[in-house]
């Protein structure tokens, strides 16, 4: 006769059972995104990193002091008020001085089979007004649909002074980046952020996990956002209250023109910093040109303005007291943009952005020009008007109107200026003026001290010494225009650097076949927090890359500082330099600078090695993935030469139709490819790098 199961095996199932269930990671949450009928009202049509226009809300916020009735639904899982927002890569909105609510910032793409779009209206929440936004099913660039992710925000007014709640809902968080934010399968690279920001650096929320790889996807059973609560019994409910009777005060705001006057400066950098010394805070003017703090402890500060990635112009200050009011600064107008020098007129340089050269700090480049036969030239150095550099250019051959010689070691970082005088025989004696930018000096070098050119360098930004720290977005106003490609390579004398404002850096350096030389479990050497300002010139990262007698150790140096007339200039500087390729061991001929699109033209700076015996010649090739392969192929080259050592040219090539078409898609990640020769030198591969060509697109900025 059968029996039932034994005691023994039933406690053995339920303890395996009770393993099981431990072991496992909860469900995902479902329920936290509302079904509320306006949610679906309206529609962004699918597309990858587009906006709506202003849409008007049912109520007027007060976002702790800032007030609004309307707001732009961006398709990347935020919502702005100032201007729409396409930027794909996250970034950290809570020190970019942008007024942003973002349950998730991704790269969402929508235009992929198998996603849903973006949908938005007026709701009401338990008989309160409320504007609601779905990001439901929706997918990631480029098109794909394997994973989705869906949330919601809903903005819930409470009472009537302009006091609400963000709730922010999530059922399904699957994926954290796009391909084109060093993604793969929806993972990697720079992942996904939630949280929300006023724009003035003092009331903001980041959510834990944001910006670390897997930290919010629903398999994450610590920090995934389906599983946390805040203010709710509901998994996945966050609810934040605003409440603007705990606004900060004295507020400090003011206004940014161009250097003409006539126009307002959109999302530049704004640098408020006490003069007795402390950290500086870093605003961005909105689409009025305007920016606004809160809570300065009273004292003298020194404002400085910095132009947009997009404007003309370079930094300029104005003075403020501060106590117990509110202050409305004097207006900033940025000074002029700096002039390129005029032909027969040269400097030394490393890189030439925008036809204005680039010179290390504590070089001494050579200086040329053409005048009158027979003269006598004299030369000064000027930067924020004080003198760095004088001295006298020598003609040769006598008579020939040619003068020449070098600076002097050039001892300021940003902007200055070069003026030439020609005291000529004749009655009329010759003035030429152009600009320079002073770049700071740093590199890559391994662990026997030699230079690593080639290395991949990256620049990292935080709002705390604590971080997390977030890459500074590509093409940023934060890093000055003499360099703003985020991450970069270094040239063929290891040399790299940006020129950034205020705030909390590090800089990582890596090479395929190189390790830290500090630790060498780790594929990157990494510098210590940095705090900009004060200013370090002399960066100094180690990589150990299997040399022979290699020492170890090694470290990272500093990053910049404050009271320089850059652009930023004033904030700091980390490193310095151009863009390269190759080895260590290998002379490199030829380097990389900054890549832009202009139309259908990708214009492709080639630096020529001092190193080279001869003018360069070689050519540029641009190849991105095509058709379900993903093979790479060519959608750009061209042939170039005559290049002098030491120089730099641009090089534009025009993208072939297949480039065009692909272009016209949004975005496009390619490899640009420069071989050179020079004299008896064989041609050879002399540098590669990584770019993602964007459309722009009209109304948007990014």
């Amino acid at each position: 006769m059968r029996t039932g199961i034994s005691v023994a095996r039933v406690v053995a199932l339920l303890v395996l059972s009770v393993a099981l269930s431990l072991a496992a990671p909860p469900a995902a949450s479902a329920g936290a995104v509302q079904a509320l009928p306006g949610c679906t009202a309206n529609t962004l049509p699918p597309n990858d990193d587009d906006s709506t226009g202003a849409v008007a809300l049912p109520f007027t916020l007060d976002f702790f002091g800032n007030e609004y009735s309307d707001v732009y639904v961006n398709n990347n899982g935020n919502v702005t008020f100032d201007a729409p927002q396409s930027t794909f890569t996250p970034f950290d909105f809570t020190i970019s001085g942008i007024p942003m609510i973002a349950p998730l910032l991704a790269d969402v793409d929508t235009t992929g089979a198998g996603s849903a779009a973006v949908t938005y209206g007026a709701v009401t929440v338990d008989g309160k007004p409320g504007f609601c936004v779905n990001w439901v099913d929706v997918g990631y660039f480029d098109a794909h649909a394997d994973k989705l992710n869906s949330f919601q925000l809903l903005l819930v007014q409470q009472g009537t002074e302009g006091d609400f709640e963000i709730v922010f809902n999530y059922d399904t968080v699957q994926w954290e980046t796009g391909d084109v934010s060093g993604g793969s399968g929806g993972f990697g690279g720079t992942p996904a952020a939630g949280g929300w920001a006023n724009g003035d650096g003092e009331h903001f929320d980041l959510r834990p996990g944001s910006f670390e790889s897997m930290a919010l996807l629903d398999s994450n059973t610590s920090t995934g956002l389906v599983h946390g609560v805040l203010g709710s019994a509901q998994p996945g409910r966050y609810v934040f209250e605003v409440r603007n009777d705990g606004t900060s005060r004295p507020v400090l705001s003011g206004q940014v023109h161009n250097s003409l006057g006539d126009n307002v400066v959109v999302n530049g950098p704004v640098q408020i910093c006490p003069d007795a010394g402390g950290p500086c805070r870093v605003r961005n003017t909105n689409q009025a040109g305007t920016y606004r703090t809160t809570g300065l402890a009273p004292g003298n500060y020194t404002i400085t303005a910095y132009p947009s990635a997009v404007a003309d112009g370079t930094a300029a200050s104005v003075q403020v007291t501060m106590a117990d009011v509110d202050v409305v600064a004097p207006l900033v107008k940025l000074g002029p943009a700096p002039q390129p020098p005029p032909d027969g007129t040269t400097i030394e340089s490393i890189a030439s952005p925008d036809g204005i050269p680039v010179a290390i700090v504590g070089t001494s480049p050579r200086l040329a020009t053409d005048g009158c036969p027979g003269g006598t030239a004299t030369f000064d150095v000027t930067a924020d008007a004080d003198p760095i550099a004088s001295g006298v250019l020598t003609e040769s051959p006598a008579g020939s109107g040619h003068y020449a010689g070098l600076t002097g070691p050039l001892g300021a970082v940003g902007d200055a200026t070069v003026s030439i005088s020609i005291a000529c025989p004749g009655p009329m004696d010759e003035e030429i003026e152009f600009g320079i930018y002073i770049d700071p000096s740093g590199h890559v070098r391994d662990s026997t001290g030699a230079p690593v050119a080639g290395a991949t360098i990256q620049l990292f930004r935080s709002a705390s010494p604590a971080g997390p720290f977030v890459p500074v977005p590509d093409g940023s106003a934060v890093m000055s225009p003499s360099n703003r490609t985020n991450s970069d390579l270094t040239d063929a004398d290891g040399h790299f650097g940006w020129d950034v404002v205020a705030g909390y850096y590090i800089v990582r350096a890596s090479k395929d076949g190189c390790v830290s030389s500090a630790n060498r479990a780790q594929p990157f050497a990494e510098s210590h927090v940095m705090t900009i300002p004060p200013p370090v010139t002399d960066l100094d990262i180690r990589l150990y890359c299997g040399e022979v007698g290699g020492s170890g150790g090694g470290g990272a140096g500093g990053a910049g500082g404050s009271g320089g007339s850059g652009a930023p200039g004033g904030g700091g500087t980390v490193g310095g330099g151009t863009a390269g390729g190759g080895s260590s061991s290998t002379v490199v001929l030829a380097s990389l600078g900054q890549v832009q699109l202009t139309g259908v033209k990708v214009v492709v700076p080639v630096f020529c090695a001092s190193a080279a015996k001869a003018a360069c010649a070689g050519s540029v090739t641009i190849k991105a993935k095509t058709g379900k392969r993903g093979t790479r192929k060519k959608i750009g080259s061209k042939q170039f030469s005559g290049i002098a050592p030491g120089t730099t040219r641009r090089v534009v090539v025009k993208l072939s139709r297949k480039g065009r078409a692909m272009l016209g898609k949004g975005k496009v990640r390619t490899t640009v490819a420069l071989k050179v020769r020079a004299g008896s030198a064989t041609a050879a591969q002399n540098g590669v790098k990584t770019v993602t060509l964007t459309k722009p697109k009209r109304g948007k900025r990014g």
